[in-house]
Parts: C-alpha cells; sequence; structure tokens
C-alpha cells in the first residue's frame, strides 16, 4: 500500500471509530457480490470494506 494511502486512512480511521456514517466518510451499502458490505473513501479509488 503507498505511504500516502496508509496516512489517509490513519486520518480516517478516527472519524469511522467515533461515527461510521460520518458524512465526510461517503459511507455506503455495496451491490452485486459484495451487497453483504459496507465502504468507506479512503481516498481516491482506495476504500475500506468493511
Amino acid at each position: 500500500m503507498p505511504k500516502f494511502v496508509k496516512e489517509a486512512f490513519c486520518r480516517k480511521e478516527d472519524a469511522f471509530l467515533e461515527n461510521p456514517f460520518y458524512p465526510h466518510l461517503a459511507t455506503h451499502k455495496l451491490h452485486g457480490k459484495y451487497k453483504e458490505y459496507w465502504s468507506f473513501i479512503v481516498i481516491g479509488q482506495y476504500r475500506v470494506l468493511f
């Protein structure tokens, strides 16, 4: 994982732990074969699935 992605994740991790639906995270339900998962944007094309 590139360093800039790790740094972006560390900044967003605190917000996620406080409130997984914080608007800045753009948390959303996935569709298709990942329909059981949710996702939030870390930076650019990088996402966290949970």
